[in-house]
């Protein structure tokens, strides 16, 4: 029986219903077997398992290849398309029947051409690799100045050297794209976690919470929780460190209360304060003691007058009557220095004025 009497008889048989379904899948199959003759469409290729196994192939042998496969597939395709019009032009034959006849038939030649392809890339590297960049990888790896790197690994080929992985923590998400793992966020070549309070600063790098804030969960007013930088306290920054109680910031580094000279500070509700003293006592700064004050200093004298003597007791001397003898004081103050006359008693004379020997005073 030749070509056109099978396919003939296969469109009354469909039209008519007269096959079992058995009988229509061997029919069709015979029928695409004779028609265009398929399977003589493809050239032999060498099997995989004979080829050795090579490191090194031809990507343009193998491009050569496939491009000879897919021309055949087009010459399958195109008797597929011819078989179609001829089923659909007998007004006998089954227009659902000859659908499915056209789609095995396709169905067919595209098998075939991804097996002549496969056959392709195994023809020179064997089993299971393919032809990538000249070298002989497995499936989904591409090569690389002789060697293979996976894609799907977020491995790549940069000036011929492979660059493995993401940089940590960034991970690959089988794509080949380096991805923040979780609910981190991608921040430059790092990954900023949301629940340690992180966020990604200016300069491309995740910034948390400052030396004197600690990372809680907070209600969030639209629902659940969120995680915020919250003051510590009894606290002050201090350049990248905290200082706590009782501690002052000295520059850029923390130190406790200094209660020596010449600092002389106590912590007055976990501050550092210089100390006080009650009035009249003043703070003496080379002892950190209270002391009352020194006294103040006379008053200078006016050009040319005599040196005043420190505030004291000058003597004493018969005051009032009947004459008793009291103490006589010559202060400074009110410019006063103490004299002892020639009778032994004390008396008080100006200080720009001169003691008399005989008694009395007189000027410088």
């Amino acid at each position: 029986m030749n070509q056109g009497q099978r396919f003939d008889d296969l469109t009354r048989a469909l039209a008519t219903n007269q096959l079992s379904r058995w009988q229509l899948l061997k029919g069709l199959g015979a029928t695409m077997v004779a028609v265009g003759s398929l399977g003589a469409w493809w050239k032999t290729l060498p099997s995989a398992e004979a080829t050795p196994k090579a490191t090194t192939c031809s990507n343009s042998t193998q491009a050569q290849c496939v491009q000879d496969a897919s021309d055949r597939a087009d010459t399958a395709l195109e008797n597929c398309e011819q078989v179609l019009a001829q089923c659909t032009g007998d007004p006998l034959a089954n227009q659902q029947a000859c659908g499915v006849l056209f789609l095995a038939c396709r169905s067919v030649a595209g098998n075939k051409f991804k097996n002549a392809t496969r056959k392709c890339e195994q023809a020179q590297c064997g089993g299971g690799l393919q032809c990538t960049n000249d070298t002989c990888c497995k499936q989904g790896f591409v090569g690389c100045n002789g060697s293979c790197y996976d894609p799907a690994n977020c491995e790549d080929c940069v000036n011929g050297v492979i660059e493995r992985g993401c940089p940590p923590p960034q991970e690959c998400d089988g794509a080949g794209n380096c991805v923040c793992p979780g609910v981190t966020q991608e921040c430059g070549d790092s990954c900023c976690n949301p629940d340690k309070c992180e966020r990604c600063g200016a300069n491309g790098q995740c910034e948390g919470c400052g030396p004197c804030e600690e990372c809680k969960p907070v209600a969030d007013p639209i629902g659940g929780t969120v995680f915020q930088c919250v003051p510590l306290p009894e606290t002050t920054p201090c350049g990248s460190t905290c200082c706590g109680s009782c501690q002052t910031c000295d520059g850029v580094q923390c130190r406790n209360c200094d209660p020596n000279p010449p600092r002389c500070e106590i912590c007055v509700d976990g501050r550092c304060d210089a100390m006080t003293c009650e009035e009249p006592k003043v703070l003496n700064t080379t002892s950190c003691q209270c002391e009352c004050p020194p006294p103040p200093p006379p008053p200078i004298p006016s050009p040319g007058a005599c040196t005043s003597q420190p505030e004291c007791l000058c003597g004493q001397r018969p005051m009032g009557d009947p004459p008793r003898l009291g103490n006589v004081y010559c202060n400074p103050e009110f410019n006063t220095q103490c004299c002892i006359g020639p009778d032994g008693y004390a008396y008080c004379c100006k200080a720009y004025e001169k003691c008399n020997p005989a008694g009395g005073c007189f000027p410088c």
